[in-house]
């Protein structure tokens, strides 16, 4: 029975790696592709963030152009109001020489009438006697009073002929200054609107190098904007085929379980009609020998074949193995390699099959048991660490004390993939860490709801590494 058991273990072993092939040829492509796109979906968030911190440096340099923009054109209305308010005080200066040039005018006609006048009275006293002719129109008074009044009337018309003489040659002069004066004023308003209009052309000069600086910055953030839109949608488009690429990839290992699954089934099949067959043509078996046969049929996966055993049985199906290609027409060397390797396959699939099943038998036990954080007795419950732990040392597989869900990520030797992982692997997630069943699930101390279950698919995605430790 064990030598049909390792016959049945080698054919599943063969059937598996026949129909695998395909599927790994074909998840190997998708795996390439797959870290392709992450390696480009890296590098364009990186493009993308390097465009983003552009674009904020972009509109930081526009929003100061526009502060720098709104100073100026609040100097530039001023120096306007500046010179509109230079130009109507100038006018109004202009105004006031004008009526002061009027005044002018007039004040010299009246000076040029009063010297006019006195001339002509200087001219009537002197062609009348001159002081004589004065002295004798006093002295001619006929009374006292008379005479008073004469004489104080020739000084009177003197000294007002003087004053107002003089008085009309300081208005001349006061007129004259004021114009000057005017004038004066009116020359530095000129030399201010001059200085105000030269400001007011610096001021528009710089604000049309603003107004350029801001267009180039405008025209370069719509540009980054662009670059960014088309970004985005590259990394939607690649997490899309990403998606797309990992869920093909969970397909093609269902796949290859199913097929796995499938051969061990057929295995199985083929092997109890071979039980069956040894019962029906052993007469002299009893039904209690019956039922041990079918016992044991049963329980094939768990039979453990002693080292001389398996290499009995190997030898015996690699010499088989030989003589079927020398029968096929092949060479010495080609049938000696095809013995070596189901020599290897043999005892491999007699430790393997036995010794990790172990692993997930024993684990299988505490299926329904309880969850308790940080917990290590079958009372209390266990955590998901200390219970891979406590399985892995009991099975004779691990004695390396206590690990943590992380720590376990280093122990043992790293399997590359899921497709590569073995009954009893130690698949480590972020924060958890649980014992592989061999076929797409696992066995593990879930949470303090679910407790100690066996139910739940393995989650690829999450996955941070598998560990082998037998």
């Amino acid at each position: 029975m064990k030598k049909k058991l390792l016959g049945f273990l080698l054919a599943s072993v063969l059937t598996v790696s026949m129909v695998t092939p395909a599927f790994a040829d074909q998840e190997s492509d998708l795996r390439a592709s797959r870290s392709q796109a992450y390696s480009a979906l890296d590098t364009t968030k990186q493009n993308l963030a390097a465009l983003s911190k552009k674009q904020k440096e972009i509109e930081s340099q526009i929003s100061s152009l526009n502060s720098d923009i709104v100073d100026l054109v609040m100097q530039i209305n001023q120096a306007q109001q500046d010179i509109e308010s230079t130009k109507g005080q100038i006018a109004e200066t202009e105004t006031k020489i004008a009526d002061t040039e009027t005044k002018l005018k007039a004040a010299e006609a009246d000076r040029d009438k009063q010297y006019s006048d006195m001339k002509k009275r200087i001219q009537y006293t002197y062609e009348n006697g001159g002081n004589a002719g004065w002295l004798t129109a006093v002295l001619s008074s006929d009374d006292f009073a008379s005479f008073i009044n004469s004489a104080d009337y020739a000084s009177e018309l003197q000294s007002t002929d003087r004053k107002a003489f003089e008085k009309l040659v300081e208005t001349v002069r006061q007129v004259e200054e004021l114009k000057t004066s005017l004038e004066n004023q009116k020359a530095s308003l000129v030399d201010q609107q001059t200085v105000l209009e030269n400001q007011k052309k610096q001021l528009d000069s710089q604000n049309v190098e603003l107004q350029n600086q801001k267009a180039q910055a405008e025209s370069a953030n719509a540009a980054y904007a662009s670059q960014i839109d088309l970004a985005q949608q590259q990394a939607a488009e690649l997490n899309s085929l990403i998606s797309q690429q990992t869920d093909a990839i969970h397909e093609i290992e269902q796949q290859q379980i199913a097929a796995a699954q499938q051969a061990e089934a057929e295995a199985e099949e083929q092997e109890e009609e071979e039980v069956q067959e040894t019962e029906t043509t052993s007469r002299s078996s009893s039904r209690a020998s019956s039922n041990e046969s079918r016992s044991e049929s049963s329980s094939r996966r768990r039979t453990r074949v002693s080292s001389s055993e398996a290499e009995s049985i190997a030898s015996e199906q690699a010499e088989q193995a030989r003589r079927k290609v020398i029968r096929s027409g092949g060479s010495e060397s080609q049938a000696s390699e095809a013995a070596s390797t189901v020599r290897a396959a043999v005892k491999s699939a007699a430790k393997s099959g036995a010794s990790r099943s172990s692993i997930t038998d024993y684990a299988n036990k505490y299926v329904g048991g309880k969850y308790k954080w940080g917990g290590n007795s079958d009372s209390e419950g266990y955590d998901c660490s200390h219970f891979v732990t406590k399985v892995l040392t009991d099975t004779g597989h691990y004695s390396g004390g206590y690990k943590t869900s992380g720590e376990w990520a280093s122990v043992g030797k790293s399997v590359d993939s899921l497709k590569n992982a073995k009954a009893g692997d130690v698949l480590v997630y972020s924060g958890h860490v649980s014992i592989y069943d061999g076929h797409g699930g696992q066995i593990e101390a879930q949470s303090s709801k679910a407790g100690i279950t066996n139910n739940r698919r393995v989650n690829q995605d999450r996955l941070v590494a598998i560990r082998s430790v037998s």
